[in-house]
């Protein structure tokens, strides 16, 4: 769980001191000329109920100051009760307080809408005029809330008229009371980016307290795994979707962004990081249906909460607001990693072959060598791989789009695949009474649904034999079988 400040602290000790009195001379240079009220007498500082109570008293040959000096105590006790002396650090922002603390003890100075927004109450007090001086006796209550009304009230003062704030914070509120707890806690992080930026003596106070707000938000929501495939196959689409689901309690979150991270193929056809945004659906669920898996191994789907937008702010105001830092962790450690195996699907689909021959001028040799030794090293490895019954003249008939389109609408309910080129005789010589045979080619292979080329290959292979028949045989077949080992291992 995210540790947040505590707001609203309650003050837990009672100082069994005598009433703190502060006493200025009067016209006899003398202190203690005015004598405190029998109600005054004895009263202590302590902590009942709600409220921390405390007396205060001073004497004076002039009210006024009487009033000032009293009202420069109680200032201190509220900053020593809140702990806020580094918030109200602006003198301007403390002789505001002051002069409102004023207002509940000298009439002169008594405004009713600065007296609501202060943190204390006035239990009793009286003013005292004896030998030349004033004195003031008053005793006081400062209600357990006194951080809350403190950070308002100097909230309300540097950014109570700033529109986008108050645009963002009764947004964040319509979310909530809409039970989108997403939507509100990102609102909430989008005021605390906008007050830090803003700076003033309570921009990172009020930053705080609203990524708090956001925090308390996001970690009412628990993410569980529904289902995903632990096991795929490599080259085709995964029918089944990898689900999380959204909660609050028995209720379903909706509209929760992830961004969702997994291994594709490129352009180019290597292997790269792709990331997508998706959100959650009216009843919670996250559901993210892997579009490709060109690889055989093991692999996952990391899929982690939070918007680009919210991971962003978060990142920026880490190093100064600690309730951030500590979401900014919290939402890395929610993230979900989905890990499965991708398994070879090329040993389990029926794959064709036909592959034509051709002699050092581009004539057609009736040869199915380089088919058969392809063949022959496919299916000892597991290869579901046959020669197909068609005329490998059909390949140069007319240009690969049109072979292809041929291929689908006449195969592809019997194959998936078909591995299909061209390869001929390349040299052709005799040495020392032995024939030199080198045979060259390119082979293909196709996924004939879709039309995706998989593989693309390009061989030599020269044999020797006193035979010039069986030099030309071999030649073709062991090109075959140098073909099949790079299929073998490079096609998933």
């Amino acid at each position: 769980m995210i540790k947040h400040r505590k707001l609203l602290p309650i003050v837990e000790f009672i100082s069994l001191t005598v009433t703190v009195f502060s006493f200025f001379s009067c016209a006899s240079k003398e202190v203690g000329r005015v004598t405190p009220p029998e109600w005054f007498t004895g009263l202590i500082e302590k902590q009942e109920g709600d409220c921390f109570y405390f007396p205060v008293s001073g004497e004076g040959e002039k009210q006024e100051l009487v009033a000032r000096e009293v009202s420069e105590l109680i200032f201190g006790k509220l900053m020593e009760v809140s702990d806020l002396s580094d918030l109200y650090g602006d003198s301007r922002d403390q002789e505001a307080l002051q002069k409102a603390i004023q207002g509940l003890y000298y009439p002169e100075n008594v405004n009713a809408e600065s007296l609501s927004d202060i943190p204390l109450l006035l239990v009793q007090s009286e003013w005292v005029f004896e030998n030349g001086c004033y004195g003031f006796f008053g005793y006081f209550c400062i209600p357990s809330d006194v951080v809350e009304r403190l950070e308002k009230s100097l909230a309300d003062e540097y950014f109570g008229a700033d529109e986008l704030l108050n645009a963002l914070l009764a947004e964040a509120e319509s979310f909530g009371e809409n039970g989108l707890l997403y939507q509100s806690a990102e609102s909430f992080l989008k005021a605390a980016s906008h007050v830090f930026k803003a700076g003033g003596p309570v921009s990172q106070m009020l930053a705080q307290r609203y990524v708090e707000e956001a925090a308390g938000l996001l970690e009412r929501i628990a993410i569980t795994v529904e289902k995903y495939p632990a096991r795929v196959q490599a080259n085709t689409k995964v029918d089944i979707p990898f689900v999380l689901r959204c909660m609050e309690g028995v209720v379903g979150v909706r509209d929760m962004e992830f961004l969702v991270q997994y291994q594709g193929r490129k352009r180019d056809g290597s292997i790269g990081a792709f990331e997508v945004r998706i959100v959650s659906d009216g009843d919670g669920y996250v559901s993210f249906y892997h579009p490709f898996l060109p690889f055989a191994g093991e692999s996952h789907v990391l899929m982690s909460p939070g918007s680009r937008d919210m991971h962003t702010i978060l990142r920026d105001l880490a190093s100064e607001i600690p309730a951030a830092a500590a979401l900014k962790l919290y939402l890395e450690e929610q993230a979900v990693s989905l890990d499965f195996t991708v398994e070879s699907a090329a040993r389990l689909v029926p794959t064709g072959i036909v592959i034509l021959h051709t002699d050092m001028t581009g004539a057609n040799l009736n040869s199915k060598e380089t088919a058969s030794g392809l063949r022959e090293i496919l299916s000892q490895d597991g290869f579901d791989a046959e020669i197909m019954p068609l005329s490998p003249l059909e390949i140069t008939a007319s240009n690969e789009a049109s072979f292809l389109r041929d291929l689908k609408a006449a195969y592809s309910s019997r194959y998936t695949r078909v591995i299909f080129g061209v390869v001929g005789i390349n040299d052709f010589e005799i040495r020392n009474d032995l024939y030199m045979v080198e045979t060259r080619g390119v082979l293909k292979v196709v996924d004939i649904r879709t039309g995706e080329i998989l593989m693309v290959s390009e061989k030599t292979k020269s044999v020797e034999s006193k035979d010039n028949t069986l030099a030309v045989a071999a030649s073709f077949k062991e090109l075959g079988k140098a073909f099949a080992e790079e299929m073998k291992d490079s096609l998933y």
